[in-house]
Formats: structure tokens, sequence, C-alpha cells
């Protein structure tokens, strides 16, 4: 398999005149950054070997950490001003502290945010943590960031996320491949350029000839993809060029980017309240659920409602908490009757045993129907 096409980070940072935020995770509130004046930039993994990040990180840490570290340190991470971490996992916890020691001359923010989102006093906690976020972005930033400007940003980024949560209604109209890559364009893309970049792929969508793109047919057997971050999208094209079709997905870097509700601030509730709610109410994941069984039913009563035939699961190699959940989403397909294959990968992305494994899966499936 030839290397994935990696993020030309050094043309995305190229404008001087930017404050670029590089962050981790779609759990960071990007509005109270984006509020201050910051221009939020999500961190992905690129297939290039590791050296500098070797030094400070073992190599038995998932390569989303390694990775993005080896980006930070290079010539090209100096375009940062500051990194933006929310606390997931205790491998992005003791990353954040790497940075603060590697890079003291960047400011270094880690969100933490309550794990049961049921939790009593869950709100409460969750609050406090965004007053004080916003205070310490204030303090690095400079900027005061007022009501009417955080409200401002908030409506960005609604936007934005209801252009996406449209375009994933015509997801069976556009290859697989392209639609993740227009939610990976949402999420390293200034909020407004990335705004009007989804507008206009769904205006030309909706005014396409009908036989633009000739989607699988019904017969192909239909995938939901779970799991963290998609770093390469061939993956997607891959399983369709196999004869499969992408029907959804529940990954840091699709759906659960954008996911519902769109936050609304409502009568007698300020924009960090609407944050709050927002974050209390997305899509599971296995980092930030209520329960086990609320992961473990969102995943069958999706998969089964789209129809997909089966279930690939994708996450890093030593990746713990989706590495925790695995066993029991795996039974739990096992009794709705769902066939499943679990997919490690690193940094360099596909590889052709995992494409022989996907292939394999696809086939059986085909032989199912």
């Amino acid at each position: 398999m030839k290397p994935y096409r990696e993020i030309p980070y050094e043309e995305i940072l190229a404008d001087g005149g930017r404050k670029y935020l590089g962050y981790f995770c779609s759990y960071v509130p990007e509005e109270i950054f984006h509020a201050a004046g910051y221009t939020p930039v999500r961190l992905f993994p690129r297939p290039r070997p590791l050296g500098r990040a070797d030094a400070h990180f073992p190599v038995n840490s998932c390569s989303l950490a390694r990775s993005c570290l080896e980006l930070a340190l290079s010539k090209t991470g100096e375009a940062f001003s500051a990194y933006a971490f929310a606390h997931t996992c205790d491998t992005m916890q003791c990353l954040a502290d790497v940075f603060r020691c590697s890079l003291p001359e960047k400011a270094v923010f880690n969100f933490i945010g309550p794990v049961n989102r049921e939790a009593a006093g869950a709100k409460e906690f969750l609050l406090r943590q965004l007053e004080a976020l916003l205070r310490q972005v204030e303090a690095a930033a400079g900027v005061k960031i007022t009501q009417s400007r955080l409200t401002k940003s908030i409506k960005t980024y609604n936007k934005l996320r209801q252009q996406l949560d449209q375009l994933n209604r015509r997801r069976g109209d556009m290859p697989a491949g392209e639609f993740f890559r227009l939610v990976e364009a949402a999420m390293l893309l200034p909020g407004e350029e990335a705004l009007e970049l989804i507008k206009g792929s769904r205006a030309h969508l909706e005014e396409a000839a009908p036989h633009a793109f000739q989607p699988a047919g019904k017969e192909a057997p239909g995938l939901y993809l779970h799991g963290g971050m998609l770093y390469d999208l061939s993956l997607a094209s891959f399983i369709e060029e196999r004869g499969g079709r992408v029907v959804g997905d529940n990954l840091c870097s699709g759906t659960r980017y954008f996911s519902r509700p769109i936050v609304k601030p409502v009568a007698g509730e300020g924009p960090l309240e609407a944050l709050a709610d927002r974050y209390l109410q997305r899509l599971p994941c296995a980092a930030k659920h209520p329960t086990l069984d609320d992961n473990e039913g969102h995943l069958t009563r999706e998969a089964g409602g789209l129809g997909a035939a089966g279930v690939v699961f994708l996450h890093d190699i030593f990746c713990d908490p989706h590495s925790w959940d695995l066993v029991v989403l795996q039974n739990s397909l096992k009794s709705a009757g769902i066939p499943y294959i679990s997919i490690q990968m690193d940094h360099m992305g596909l590889t052709e045993q995992i494409g022989n494994r996907l292939q394999a899966f696809i086939e059986r499936l085909k032989g199912d129907a």
C-alpha cells in the first residue's frame, strides 16, 4: 500500500497574521478559542517516520500522541501559538505535560470534562471547568471574551455543524472518502472558510447530474465505522472499491465531530451553558459516555437502523479506552447478529495486511447476503 495523503500543515498554517491553536480532540470547545482570536486547527497524524517524539514519549503509546508531538517539535510546529487538550485518557494527560515541558514558550491548555456525563453534578462541574478555561484563554490571548463574542463564535460553529449534518444526510450521493475529506477540512480550516467550503460542496452536490457519482447498489454490503480517528481516508475508498458501502460512522473525525444536538443558547442560559449542554448530549465515545451500555446501545441501534451488514472497528494500537470497550461492544454485535472486524492502525495508515482483511470481510458479507 502507498502512504496516504498527508495533511499539508505547511500550507494550512501559512497565514502569519493568525494565531493558530493546535487541538487534539473534538471535546475541546473551539468556540472559546475562536472568540479569543485563535484559529483552531485539528491535529492529525502524518505518515512520516518518528524521531524527535520517541525521545519524549515511549514507543508503546498511541501513534496519534507520538505523531502529533513529532509535528509540534518540527519546524512546521513553530507556526502554532498554543495547543489545547481534552482529558480523554492517561496518554493525553501525560502528553499535555510533555508539551508544557518541551515547548515552554507555547500556551498549553488542558480541558477536563466529566467522564460520566449523567453523574450528579456533572453539569455544574463542567461549567466550572469551562469558566476556568475561558479565563486561562483570556490571560494567554490578552483578550476579554465577552458573552457577545462567544455567542458569535458559537453561531459560526453551529452553522458549520448544521451544514455537515445536512451533508451527512446525502453521504450516499458522494464517495465516502470525499465525505470524510470535507469533515477533515472543517476541522483544519478557519471556521468561516470551512463554512463556505461545506456550503459550496452541498450546493455542488445538489446541482450535480443524478449520475455524477454511481454509489454501490443495495446489494453491496453496508459497513458502519466505529472508533477513534480515520487518519487514512483511502480506507473509506478501499471499502467502496472492493464492493462495500460506508453507511455511517461514530468516529471522532467523522459524525462525532458535528453530532447532535446543535448548540442553541436558550432563554435564561448563557453561552457557556450552551456549550455545556452540547458536551453532555453528544454522541457517546470510549472516553466520554454515561455508561458502557449507552455506547453499546448506540452502536447496535445505529448500525441496525442504517442497514449495516457489518461493523468495522477502527482504533489506534495502544489506545486503552477503545480497547477496554471493544470486548463488550463486540459481544453486543454478536447478540444482535451483526458481523464485525477490528482494525488496529497506527500513523502509517492502511497496510496490505489490513487491506486483505477488509477485502475478506467484505467478501464474507457478500456471501451472507
